[in-house]
């Protein structure tokens, strides 16, 4: 490059021309001297990355609370919820007031109280603990198969006609005059053959 006062322009090669000054790229620097006795200018230091921010800690779920009578018969009767110091003899306990009872509720730094919104109107309470659960229904007997009802049947002069039925399609040339039914196609006496399995019988 080649300086012209405070004026500096670098050089350029171009083919046959050469060398020459590039005028279209004149810088005015007053200062160059000093600036390039000074060395290069540092490079920033990278920013540090943000940190993460923190998953917010899932928020627990409330504890069920009784909603019925008997479920309060689990707790143990107290006089005031507020004496009850820790968050498991909080929950285990309950207040009554006349026909009404309450159980004990914990919440963070106001401690144990009685949550009114779950107040329930249980004027035999005492009754209902000292019952016990109630117990559960013994389960039904299955009802007995239905007895053997022969009263709807028809009896005819045979019974097994499937039986010639299969003799009328084997027997070939099948002449109808020379064929005589089997005995044991027709009704059997359930007598003869070690006795009823059902109740049926002949009549």
């Amino acid at each position: 490059y080649i300086t012209r006062g405070n004026f500096a322009v670098a050089c350029a090669w171009e083919g046959c021309a050469g060398c020459f000054a590039e005028g279209n790229n004149l810088l005015e620097c007053p200062n160059l001297a000093t600036l390039c006795s000074s060395g290069p200018e540092p490079e920033p230091e990278p920013k540090p990355e943000p940190e993460p921010k923190p998953e917010p800690e899932p928020v627990p779920e409330p504890e069920p609370r009784p909603s019925t009578c008997s479920q309060l018969c689990s707790l143990v009767k107290t006089d005031r919820c507020d004496v009850l110091a820790d968050k498991q003899a909080c929950q285990g306990g309950y207040i009554t007031r006349g026909n009404f009872a309450v159980a004990c509720a914990w919440e963070g730094c106001a401690g144990c109280f009685a949550e009114g919104n779950n107040l329930l109107e249980c004027p035999n309470l005492a009754t209902l603990c000292s019952s016990g659960p109630e117990p559960e229904p013994e389960p039904k007997p299955e009802p007995p198969p239905p007895a053997w009802v022969g009263d709807k049947m028809k009896m005819t002069h045979y019974w097994d006609c499937n039986g010639q039925g299969c003799d009328a399609s084997t027997l070939q040339p099948w002449n109808q005059a020379k064929y005589i039914s089997p005995p044991g196609y027709g009704p059997q006496d359930p007598a003869d053959f070690g006795g009823p399995l059902y109740g049926e019988k002949m009549w």
